[in-house]
């Protein structure tokens, strides 16, 4: 058995260095950044030489104005298409203020009830809808009421009934508003969220108090803050639980004024004596003053923290040469080795087991693995990993993610088990200096980490260049007898599996194989583990079917004798084997080597494009996700999941402009959330098709890509 790495515990989303950019201005002294989104694009306003414009800052370009030049602008929110939720107010009448969503490059759209008065655009999300304060005349009565904008649908009053003032604040992907209602005569806030079809759901913070909630993530999670004796306190709260009191114990007030995905909130705490710093909350970590996480000789005073989003970048204002400035800090991640690497197969070997050194990860916790002391002969130089991760959870598991270590943790996910069961999943994941991984896991759960190769700089030595194929069918035992087909596996029997193919285009010059995995049980299935054939089978798994279902897994295994791989099964069950690509010496144009990137989220239907129906494809253009992937990308490393609406046959990734292949991606007959990691090549305008058999959400998250 291979010896087992010592693993550390971490602290999660521990705060980090940050670069500062000057946003500078448009022309006046002072500007001020509210908002952010993925691409990192800022919206705000800025002091002119007449007066306040809204803008949009994207990195390189600058500043650019939007807006009526007439008015006085200001930007509240962006989508993470661009669009901005925009106010604008009269320079001769400032009582007078219009919400509207600005889309790029020059369109407004006007936000108002029929017969309204005015209306503020406080946030916007990324299908477009809005939220803020509206104001109509009912009944000869002058009604203030926070409201959700909806395209194509126009707005809808979301507290009709009352004749308080609320006002929405923040909004997120799933059409949820949070916001306060406010009692003028006894100076009294409620905070409330919305949900669609169900209305307000109203929360304080502690005891009755005072509460301001000024936004909300897709995960239902609020920040605000609250009034508690003299002070303003920042508050998180989730459904369901008690607000947190995250300012309790400092001097001053603080207020939370954003939220990500991540649950990292940012806004800004007040001094004794009214000094305002801009600060970064984590569970875990609390309240930081980000003025100690930037270089000490950068010169600014940061005063406010607005917006952050799910990548970690922040926006607000500070202080920086005597004038307020708007700014952008990004996390000086711990950096990872981008440049060209080839591939190193190694017998399969598990490096880490949580059930043999303990202790499990705790739920919301994460943990450190090294990766290289892990007793399986991986080098220093070691670029990426590729690994087998599996999950042996103690309760349910909403998700397990691994990245490299010391870097913040990417809004992505490795894999879900939502129902409890044991589940793997293939991930190559860029190594950071020190040859270590760090995983988080959102409940308690073991984890076991398997290594069938690693990746290093191109520099010669035995390593070896991917060659992308369309998806194709290898070998299918419910098929008639023969090499690549029938019988199926016997329980406790290995069978030994020739995957050089004319049909697919695998010469038998390959060192190794990306394989898809898939096995049809005829019951519960303990494990199957793939090896490279004449080799003793090693300690390791390639996937998992306790439950019996039909259940994909893809993985690198290397070539062994005869060019062939050996499977074994605990369990009777019928194999598919679907091949994407393979590894053999540096040769000519099509050599492609990885280069590792920042896990990243791509693409998530469900905030974006609405569910795949079922029995229809669809483009997803990779290039344009916003993770890195460059137009000489030939071939994406990708990890999917599914969100079915019910059972699903299956799913299949492949090249954009090609026919179907006969292969897939993963399997969902249960209907539970599935994921599944897939080397995918780029179609036209790399591009790629996904098809599925039924109606199911799409999450794609990119760790790297291959290119010449």
């Amino acid at each position: 058995m291979a010896a087992l790495s010592v693993s550390m515990a971490i602290c999660d989303a521990q705060p980090r260095t940050y670069t500062v950019t000057d946003l500078g201005t448009l022309g006046g002294p002072t500007s001020h950044g509210l908002a952010i989104n993925n691409s990192g694009q800022v919206t705000g306003f800025s002091a002119t030489d007449g007066g306040s414009r809204a803008f949009v800052y994207n990195a390189g370009q600058g500043m650019t104005p939007v807006g009526d030049p007439a008015f006085m602008t200001s930007g509240r929110g962006i989508n993470n298409r661009g669009q901005v939720a925009l106010n604008s107010v009269s320079s001769s009448d400032v009582l007078t203020n219009h919400g509207s969503v600005f889309t790029p490059p020059n369109q407004a759209t006007a936000l108002q009830f029929p017969g309204g008065v005015m209306s503020t655009a406080n946030a916007i999300n990324n299908a477009g809808q809005l939220t803020g304060l509206a104001q109509t005349i009912v009944d000869g009565r002058q009604v203030n009421h926070a409201y959700l904008y909806t395209p194509g649908t126009g707005m809808v009053d979301l507290d009709p009934l009352s004749s308080l003032i609320s006002i929405g604040f923040g909004i997120n992907n799933f059409g949820q508003v949070t916001g306060s209602r406010y009692d003028a005569a006894n100076q009294q806030a409620t905070a409330f969220v919305s949900a669609p079809g169900r209305g307000l759901t109203f929360f304080t913070a502690d005891n009755g108090a005072s509460t301001i909630a000024q936004a909300i993530n897709d995960f239902g999670q609020v920040a605000g803050y609250f009034q508690t004796g003299l002070n303003l306190h920042a508050f998180v709260y989730t459904s369901g639980s008690a607000a947190v009191d995250i300012g309790a114990g400092r001097p001053g007030d603080s207020r939370a004024l954003s939220i990500n995905n991540l649950g990292q909130v940012v806004g800004f705490t007040t001094s004794s004596f009214g000094e305002p710093s801009a600060f970064l909350y984590s569970e875990g970590t609390g309240i930081v003053d980000l003025n100690t996480h930037i270089p000490p000789n950068s010169g600014w005073r940061l005063t406010s923290a607005d917006a952050i989003n799910d990548q970690g970048q922040i926006t607000g204002a500070g202080i920086i040469n005597g004038q307020t400035h708007a700014f952008v800090l990004t996390p000086a991640d711990v950096p990872i080795y981008t440049g060209p690497s080839r591939f190193v197969p190694v017998t399969p070997c598990r490096v880490v087991d949580t059930r043999l050194t303990g202790p499990a990860i705790g739920g919301g916790s994460a943990r450190r693995f090294p990766l290289i002391s892990g007793g399986c002969n991986l080098p220093f130089e070691a670029t990426a990993f590729s690994l087998n991760v599996t999950v042996v959870p103690h309760e349910p598991l909403g998700y397990m993610t691994i990245w490299p270590s010391g870097g913040t943790r990417p809004f992505v996910s490795t894999l879900n088990s939502t129902d409890g069961r044991i589940k793997a999943n293939a991930a190559i994941v860029p190594s950071s200096p020190g040859g270590a991984v760090d995983v988080f896991a959102s409940n308690t759960t073991d984890v076991v980490l398997d290594v069938n190769g690693y990746f290093l700089p191109v520099v010669g030595g035995e390593n070896y260049s991917f060659y992308p194929v369309t998806p194709c069918r290898v070998a299918d035992t419910r098929l008639g007898a023969g090499s690549i087909g029938g019988p199926a596996l016997n329980a406790g029997e290995s069978r030994t599996f020739s995957l050089t193919s004319p049909f697919c285009n695998i010469p038998a010059t390959a060192k190794a194989y990306s394989v898809n995995f898939t096995v049809v049980p005829s019951g519960p299935l303990g494990y199957l583990t793939a090896w490279p054939s004449g080799s003793p089978r090693p300690f390791v798994s390639t996937l998992n079917a306790p439950t019996g279902a039909i259940t994909a897994n893809a993985a690198i295994v290397p070539a062994g004798a005869n060019a062939a791989v050996d499977v074994f099964a605990t369990n009777a069950t019928d194999l598919i084997l679907d091949v994407n690509g393979y590894f053999a010496p540096p040769s000519g144009t099509q050599a492609m080597s990885f280069y590792s990137l920042q896990p990243c989220r791509v693409t998530d239907t469900r905030l974006q494009g609405g569910a795949l129906n079922g029995g229809q494809q669809r483009e997803f253009a990779i290039r344009s996700g916003g993770c890195g992937a460059p137009a000489s990308a030939a071939a994406y490393s990708l990890n999917a999941t599914v969100v079915p609406r019910g059972s699903l046959s299956f799913l299949t990734l492949w090249p954009f402009g090609q026919f179907l292949p006969r292969a897939s991606t993963l399997n969902a007959f249960d209907g539970a959330i599935t994921s599944n990691a897939a080397i995918v090549p780029a179609g036209a305008n790399g591009s790629i098709f996904a098809y599925a058999t039924a109606t199911t959400d799409l999450i794609l998250d990119m760790n790297g890509y291959f290119a010449p």
